[in-house]
């Protein structure tokens, strides 16, 4: 019996070119082509390959370099021979390699390295002698005027004058520069300076990953910080890069851990977004940020790379295990499939909404990142609905949004705006809009059609009356710093309880003095961020039973003695639910597991 040799390693490299399919799991380097693997020979000294670019002469014939670490190799291929892949020439660099490019426009084999401290090599491979073993002569060395570590670069162009050098740092920024026009010689280290064009902060940590599409106008970065982002590009090649050639767009969030991949792949003319995480999955978006599919892929082996087929829809992936996994995601893809809409065009001003509420069952409300009032009404399915400005809104910071049956309040700095939706006509109309306080507005609450309970930052709450807001009581609930009402109703006709900022629920008392009476505190029923949601379950003469939630997984019916005016906890139940955020009706809880919607339905005594 003869022992077999098992590779258990990273695989770090996977390209898809010309039905073919190359990968590398430790130092060794594989091709896959009509379900047949060859064995690329050189194992780069036993250093993990990490990246590849291929230049193409014909469809059998071309270049081939791999790069590991601080050293790469160049090879000639042919798949008409026996011997496919022939190395021709072998250098090591004093970094670490990031990303490389053949320059393809260029007078003979030209091809640069970018390393990890923003340096570019610029080099030419010769083989004048027709020997086994070229020559690589270095045509210049470039550096960037920033120095910061960079954990991944993309490079684009055909040129080297106009190539595009896109990386991220450590730190969470995107770097931008491009070797043309350069500030100054170093004659010690015989490079020439360039200017760092852009510098953007992306994310809130380590940017692992950047991918772009300049026809799509759309670039991807992924982060430790779980996310990706998505920005737009408005520019080209041709164009010099400035402030207004990169603007964020929207992040997205669906890994639970460091996402270490992304790629943009086009299928029938749709462009998607597929990431690959340290959690193992697999995300596939839209290109407005919906997420269409979550896969876990690798087993528990972080998914190092991804590559797409865009003829077959064909998704491959590699991790730490050194396995090469594929998935079709034609099904997903199909442009007959169900996606997200914009459903407002915000153009260049990045606009984009923050606050939205179902104002009725087919009228939804909605507040921008620009403090601009939309609103949209659901009357046709079968059409596309548009989001629709409400003109009379007096724009102005808003940090409330909150809805009751037709009613529209927004809140800001010491004012407040009432609207009145008219359901028959669709008509919006200005109730009141004027000074109620004298700081920043946090909470406002429907107590009933007429009544409302508005708080500041500071605990200041006044409860106000009619649709002038005439001032009917007011109480200070804390003497610190954000302890706003977070949620609260209306008992009776003299009774209110509410739950602030602080974890407090209390009891609190309408009486002939314009002061509002707190009779009972109980403290942290959920922790110290207070109740986001009490509903009334019944009521009598003496008792009120009432539902509490917060963003937690615990449910609490608390009992109110009216005729006391103390609190009981009465049962603790939990759902399954990791953050509660609506109970709509007295049998359904909407809230999150994780980065999912979840409607769940549940019973009380």
């Amino acid at each position: 019996m003869c022992e077999k040799q098992i590779l258990f390693t990273d695989a770090l490299l996977l390209n898809i070119s010309n039905n073919s399919l190359f990968t590398a799991i430790g130092s060794q380097a594989f091709f896959l082509i009509n379900s047949s693997v060859i064995r690329v020979t050189n194992k780069m000294h036993y250093k993990k390959i990490h990246g590849s670019v291929c230049n193409p002469k014909c469809e059998l014939t071309g270049l081939l370099l791999l790069y590991a670490e601080n050293e790469f190799s160049l090879y000639k291929y042919d798949l008409s021979q026996k011997d496919i892949f022939i190395l021709i020439y072998e250098g090591e660099t004093k970094d670490w390699i990031n990303a490389a490019i053949f320059l393809k426009n260029e007078e003979g084999c030209q091809f640069a390295l970018h390393m990890a401290h923003s340096s570019l090599l610029r080099l030419q491979y010769d083989n004048t002698s027709n020997l086994q073993f070229g020559e690589c002569s270095i045509l210049e060395l470039a550096r960037c005027t920033d120095y910061s570590m960079l954990y991944s670069t993309s490079l684009y162009g055909n040129s080297y004058t106009k190539l595009i050098i896109i990386s991220g740092n450590g730190f969470g920024e995107i770097l931008i520069w491009q070797p043309h026009s350069p500030l100054n010689f170093n004659i010690s280290t015989r490079s020439f300076i360039y200017p760092l064009l852009m510098r953007l902060k992306a994310h809130n940590g380590v940017v692992f990953s950047i991918d772009f599409n300049l026809a799509a106008q759309l670039l991807v970065t992924t982060s430790d910080d779980r996310s990706l982002k998505f920005w737009k590009l408005v520019t080209n090649p041709g164009i010099k890069f400035d402030a207004s050639s990169i603007k964020p767009s929207f992040s997205c969030f669906g890994h639970t851990a460091r996402v270490i991949c992304a790629i943009i792949a086009e299928y029938e003319g749709q462009v998607f977004v597929i990431s690959g995480g340290e959690d193992s999955n697999i995300c596939v978006w839209s290109q407005t940020g919906e997420m269409l599919l979550k896969r876990r892929q690798q087993f528990g082996a972080p998914v190092w790379r991804l590559a797409f087929d865009n003829v077959s829809a064909s998704l491959y992936s590699t991790g730490s295990t050194g396995n090469i996994y594929a998935y079709n995601l034609k099904s997903i893809l199909s442009p007959n499939q169900a996606h997200s809409e914009q459903l407002m065009h915000m153009g260049l001003s990045n606009e984009y909404l923050v606050k939205i509420k179902y104002l009725t069952n087919s009228t939804i409300i909605a507040l921008s990142n620009k403090n601009h009032l939309f609103y949209m009404r659901l009357m046709n399915l079968q059409k596309s609905q548009i989001w629709e400005p409400v003109s009379i809104f007096p724009s102005y910071k808003c940090t409330v949004l909150a809805v009751c049956d037709g009613l529209i309040a927004t809140c800001g700095y010491k004012r407040i705006t009432l609207l009145n939706y008219n359901v028959d006509t669709g008509y919006i109309e200005l109730i009141y809009d004027g000074i109620k306080f004298e700081g920043l507005i946090q909470s406002f609450h429907f107590l009933s059609k007429d009544l409302y309970l508005i708080s500041d930052e500071y605990g200041n709450c006044h409860l106000l009356k009619g649709n002038n807001m005439e001032v009917d009581s007011s109480i200070n609930i804390s003497t610190c710093r954000k302890s706003w009402i977070t949620s609260a109703i209306l008992v009776n006709s003299n009774c209110l309880l509410m739950s602030c900022r602080n974890g407090k629920v209390m009891i609190v008392t309408r009486e002939s003095s314009p002061q509002l009476q707190i009779k009972h505190v109980l403290k942290d029923l959920h922790g110290n961020m207070g109740s986001i949601v009490l509903k009334l379950l019944r009521i009598d003469d003496k008792f009120a039973y009432i539902i509490s939630a917060a963003h937690e997984s615990t449910l609490k019916v608390i009992c109110l003695s009216l005729t006391e005016y103390r609190l009981t906890i009465l049962q603790r139940q939990t759902v399954p639910l990791t953050w509660i955020e609506a109970i709509p009706t007295l049998d359904v809880l909407i809230g999150f597991n994780d980065n999912h919607l979840v409607k769940t339905s549940f019973k009380t005594i």
